[in-house]
Order: structure tokens, then sequence, then C-alpha cells
């Protein structure tokens, strides 16, 4: 599976009248694609905190202590705002715990949907000029170096030929198919007023329906001399000139077969297939764009297909290939270069630490590292894009707290042996410890990179694949009429009936549920990659709960989006999330697939969390955590549930536990784990619970 953010030991601090607070302590989570990940634990527990970060909406009093959260290349700490105003929307899309904040009460649904609609097709197009004249130049420079005497720069210039012949064609169709998305929605709408007893708003529909019927017309959708369109177009026009509301009734009958027969016309334009105006425009080159276009139908599109690949594309793609294996193998002779720098700096710091050392090798080892990165690779390398800065980034926290100890050595009051001299030691002690995990981490994905090589073909077939798709981005505008189709659309999909009339209606105006769907409508306006979903069912009551559960989850598996679901409640998620980390206290406690943590959960606090749970067949009293999380102002020494915990050991008061491995994805912190502890079994009320479900499970298969 594909990853899409990868969050390595982020630590976040907040400044407060009573002192630092420790929000977020060292943790780390990966999320695949189409994964949803679901974090639990208490208020407090620095859930939200770690989605704002992500998000880069972090409180102007938060201190990013360290860590890195990648996404699609870059390290989102340390990206400036404007990038990340790029993403924010566009790929990484939140939902609040409370709806009615996140919406602007004096303006309109519709108009709060279509705005971050088209504010964010104006960045996506921008991004995809930038990403094909990136990859234009990296495949040209490939492969010149391949073969001085390629022919490349004059296929990709003759390719270029074709995407903006197809381009302009394309602009056309996507604006003929955005109005008929806009009239099949409005005569519908007209055809459910006909039907019924009052025909009223049925002339007002209909002028509505006949202000885009000129922008349908197109040889691909439907022809300017399309007699049945015509005629209903002439049935509409008719329907509406006439005053006397006795001769609309009369005359309901044609009306409404107009009007069913527009829907059904307007069906088979829109479920027809994709056209290759790549293709196409091959063949205007040899023909003329009045011809090809002249009864235009899926046959002749499959036969412009096979005449484009046979007599262009075949060739462009086999000169594309000599250009990805040279890059290939460029790029895996640096990495053989990279990793015995990397194993020759290691080799000297395990034996002696020394950041002077690492100073003088960092520039070095970061060009060697940076030659790593494959140019016509289509996912940025995270790893090594990102090694420089965050090498340079500890080199300089080191050096900071370095100064500090010395400080504080230099001061009678203060020794080495003193509260303050040990923080700092340990201060120097975790970033030692993130200098070789950067090492580490870069060492094991060269090792998978070595062991892995992709088939040159399809990676040229992924190229012009990823060209042509990007062409399209940038062709696809989305107007007014476009976005208020697609807007509607959207309130449709998550399950606003009546959506044409309430688009023009206020947040004040719909219940809490209906809100909420509204705003995760509006998250979903821009595709995007992540969604984070921040306790969005805690303000509603438990049938609404289920229905947004649900619907998250659908628009999940239809959209191949990752999630990451934030509750506190372990029960909400059961049935929505594929891997679950439970947090307490800044920490990552556990962490497994949602079968791992619900059927075998290792830590006192998940039990705990599963024991408070509520649950129709539990006999039992509830049993609630007793005591209150505790103040990270002043950290815990050791772990810190410790307080609360029935099953501590002396151990968890004086050093937190480190990850003890239970399988391959699943994991807790805590002493219980450790091979010399005595076994402890769960409660009674886990224990019984987890019977009852693997029985209900046998039951059902």
């Amino acid at each position: 599976m594909v990853k899409k953010l990868e969050v390595n030991d982020l630590r976040i601090s907040f400044r407060t009248t009573s002192g630092i607070l420790e929000a977020v302590r060292g943790i780390s989570f990966d999320l695949e694609e189409g994964e949803t990940l679901a974090i639990v634990g208490e208020s407090g527990s620095g859930k939200s905190v770690t989605s704002r970060a992500i998000m880069g909406i972090l409180a102007q009093n938060a201190i990013v202590e360290g860590g890195e959260i990648f996404y699609d290349g870059l390290d989102l700490l340390q990206i400036p705002e404007d990038v990340f105003h790029q993403l924010r929307g566009n790929n990484i899309s939140m939902i609040f715990q409370d709806p009615l904040s996140s919406l602007n009460p004096i303006m309109r649904i519709g108009k709060q949907i279509t705005e971050a609609m088209m504010a964010n097709n104006k960045a996506r197009r921008k991004e995809a000029k930038k990403n094909v004249n990136r990859i234009q130049k990296a495949i040209i420079d490939s492969c010149l170096k391949a073969d001085s005497n390629s022919k490349i720069k004059e296929q990709m210039q003759t390719y270029n030929d074709y995407l903006k012949v197809g381009n302009r064609m394309a602009s056309k169709y996507y604006d003929a198919i955005s109005a008929v998305e806009t009239i099949k929605r409005r005569g519908d709408d007209a055809l459910i007023e006909a039907q019924g007893t009052s025909m009223d708003r049925v002339q007002e529909e209909i002028r509505e329906t006949l202000g885009d019927f000129t922008r349908i017309y197109n040889p691909l959708t439907i022809p300017e001399k399309d007699t049945e369109i015509r005629e209903i177009e002439e049935v509409l026009k008719a329907n509406t000139n006439e005053k006397d509301l006795n001769k609309i009734k009369v005359n309901k009958g044609r009306l409404v077969d107009a009007l069913t027969r527009l829907s059904a016309r307007l069906d088979q334009v829109l479920n027809q297939k994709e056209v290759d105006f790549i293709a196409m425009a091959y063949k205007i080159s040899s023909s003329s764009e009045e011809a090809v276009l002249q009864d235009f139908n899926e046959t002749k599109n499959q036969q412009y297909i096979a005449d484009f690949e046979a007599g262009f594309l075949s060739d462009f793609k086999q000169t594309i290939r000599a250009g990805v294996e040279y890059e290939d193998q460029r790029a895996r002779n640096a990495v053989k270069e990279a990793d015995k720098a990397l194993g020759e700096v290691l080799t000297v710091l395990e034996d002696d630490f020394s950041i002077e050392y690492l100073k003088n090798q960092v520039e070095d080892l970061s060009k060697k590292i940076e030659a790593t990165i494959n140019s016509l690779s289509l996912h940025r390398d995270s790893l090594a894009t990102t090694f420089s800065a965050s090498l340079k980034r500890q080199i300089k926290n080191y050096e900071i707290e370095s100064k500090e100890l010395r400080n504080e050595e230099n001061k009678q009051e203060e020794r080495a042996e003193t509260k303050g001299s040990q923080t700092t030691q340990e201060k120097l002690e975790v970033i030692r410890k993130n200098i070789f995990r950067l090492f580490y981490r870069l060492e094991k994905d060269y090792e998978s990179r070595m062991a892995n090589r992709r088939d040159a073909d399809w990676h040229a077939n992924q190229l012009v694949l990823y060209l042509e798709d990007q062409t399209r981005t940038h062709a696809y505008k989305v107007d007014k009429a476009l976005a208020k189709s697609r807007a509607i659309a959207i309130m449709q999909e998550v399950g606003i009936d009546d959506a044409r009339r309430r688009f023009t209606q206020y947040p004040f105006e719909f219940s809490g549920g209906m809100r909420q769907r509204i705003v995760i409508a509006i998250a979903l306006s821009s595709n995007p990659d992540i969604l984070i979903c921040d306790e969005p069912t805690t303000a509603l009551d438990v049938t609404i709960q289920a229905q947004i559960l649900d619907l998250i989850n659908n628009l999940k598996a239809r959209r191949n989006l990752s999630v990451i679901f934030i509750t506190h409640d372990l029960g909400v998620v059961a049935n929505i999330a594929d891997k679950i980390a439970v947090m307490y206290a800044g920490k990552i406690v556990e962490i497994g697939s949602v079968n791992e943590v619900f059927y075998e959960p290792a830590h006192p606090y998940t039990w705990a969390l599963l024991s408070s749970m509520p649950d129709l067949e539990t006999k039992e009293k509830l049993e609630s955590i007793p005591g209150v999380p505790p103040n990270m102002v002043r950290a815990p020494k050791g772990d810190a549930f410790a307080e609360r915990n029935r099953y501590a050991l002396a151990i968890d008061y004086e050093q937190h536990p480190p990850f003890f491995d239970i399988t391959e994805t699943h994991k807790a912190a805590t002493w219980l784990l450790h091979p010399k502890a005595e076994k402890v079994e769960p409660p009674k009320i886990v224990t019984e619970r987890i019977k009852r479900s693997l029985n209900r499970g046998g039951e059902n298969a």
C-alpha cells in the first residue's frame, strides 16, 4: 500500500501561565492509502493537537519541540505558510467537532460550498501546470543523458501540440457537460413539480432549465441539429410563454413527456464513456476537426486510441523508457554511494558521538543523499528530500542544549545533578536518538529500494498517463454554473434531501446532523487525499451519530480516502477503523488493527476504556476510570497512567515503559508485557465482552 502520511516522534508543548505544558510527547504512526486510523483517548490526551499539527493550525502559544510529519515529500512542520495554504483543503481536509462554528452564519450554504470548490480548483489547475512542466523537463533531461541523439525534444513538442488541441476541445466538452449536469438536475426538479398536483413552480423551474440550453450543444454531447432536443426545447419554451394556468394544466401530459425524454437523453450523455482528446488531436493532425467530430461514437473513439498508440505513442514511450532506465540506474548507483557514506558516518557516531564531526560531514552527506532522488518518480521521496533540513535542525537543537548545559555547569548553584541539568541531559539524549533514527530509517529505505526495481515499460506508461491526467486537470475549469451543479451533487451524496432548494438556505435552517453533513460536503468539495475527522459525532444524538459514521465510511470507500478519526469513544470507531491508536497524556500507549485492539487489548488504559464503554449485553456495572489525567505542566517521571492504574508496577512510577511488540502490527507501552513481569488478565467485564463478540462472530460466520 502507498503511505500517505508519516508522523515521526512528534512533540508539541504550549506556553501557559503555569509553565510549559507537554501536550504531545513523541508519537509516531503511519497512514496508508484508503485506510482509517482512529486516535482514541480522553480529553487532554493530545489527539486534537496532533490533528491540528497535521493541518498546520496550531495555536500561537504552541511550541513544536521536534519530530516530522511527512506528506508527499514534504515535512509539514517545516514548510512555509504559503505552501501549506495550497495543501490545506486541497489535499488534506478536516471536519471539526462543532459544525456551526465551521460555517458562516450569514452566508447561504450553497455559496459556502461553491466558494471552496472554485478556490481549490484554481489552486489545483495552477499546481497541475507546474507538475506537467517539471515532469516534462525531467523526462527530456534523462533521455538526452541516456542518448544525446534522442528525439525526445521533437517528440515532446509534437506531444504538447496534441495536448494543446486536445485541451481546447476538452475545455469546450467539459463546459457542455457542466451545462448538461445543470439542466439534468433542473429538468428533474421541474418534472417532479409537473407530476405533482401544483403547477405553480413549474414555469420557474423550466425558465432556469432553458437558461443553460445553448451551452449543451457540442459535437461530442448533443449536436446543434439534434431534432429531438430541439423539439423538447420548443415544448418547454411554449410552457414558459403561456400565461393561462388552466392551459398549462391541460398541456401537462405533453410537458411531462418532454421532461421525461429530456432526462433520459441527458442521462445517455452523462453515462457515455470518457473521450480521449489527445488521441482525437492526433487524428485531427492528419485530417480535419470537422471530419473527426462528424458522427463521433465509441467505436471511433477506440479506433482513434488504437491509431494514436500505433502511430505515435508507442515510439514516444520507448524513447521515455530509455530515460527511465538511465535515471533509475543513476539513482541506484547514487543509493550505493550514499548508503556507504551513511554507514561510515554511523560507525564513527556509534563509537564516539561528536556533533562537530557530524557538522563537518553534513554538507557532503546531504549532497549524496539528494542525488538518490529519482527525478522521474511520481511520488516524492520524503526521507531523502527532507534529510538535510532535518539533520541540520537536530544539530542546531543539540548545540543550543549543549550551550544550556554548559551555562548550568558554570553556575555554582546549579550542578549537573540538579533537576534542571538532568532535564537538559535528557533533551540531549532525545536529540541523539533522533539523529540516529534519521540514519537508520534512510538505511532501511535504501535496502528496500535496492531490493525492488520497477519495470521500465510500466514506469514510462505511468509518466504518459500522469502527463495526460495533469493536463486534463489544468484544462478543467470550474465556473459558477458547474460549481453549483457539483455542489448540489455533493449535497445529495452526503444525504441532504431536496438539495436544490436547501442550496439557498442558511446554516440556522439546518439541524445539527444536517450541518455536519454540510461541513463534510465542504471538506470533500476539493476531493482531498486525507480527511481528518475531529470528534465529528460528539455533539450529535446516538441515531444521528450512526448515520454520520455510515456516511464517512461510505465516502471513504467510494473516494478511496485516507481518514484520521479522532474520538474519546472506542465504541464509535469499532465498525469504521482499520487501525486504532490509543493515546494518554500525549503518548500513544497502544496501537494495532481494530481486531487486535478490541479482541486482544494489552494496555491497562485500553482495558479501562473498554470497561467504561456501554454494551447492551453487559450485565456488570460499567467501570469508571478512577482519578483524573495528570497535569502535563509537571509531567510524571514514569508512566503517566500509573496513578490511575490498579495494575501498576513499582517501575511504572520511575520509568516510562517502551513499546513491546505483540505482533508485527500490534504493540503496547506497558511494563506488564515485559518478559519478567507476571501475567495479568484484563478485567472480567472486558474478557466477557470479548467472548460474547467472538461467539457472535462465530454464529454469524
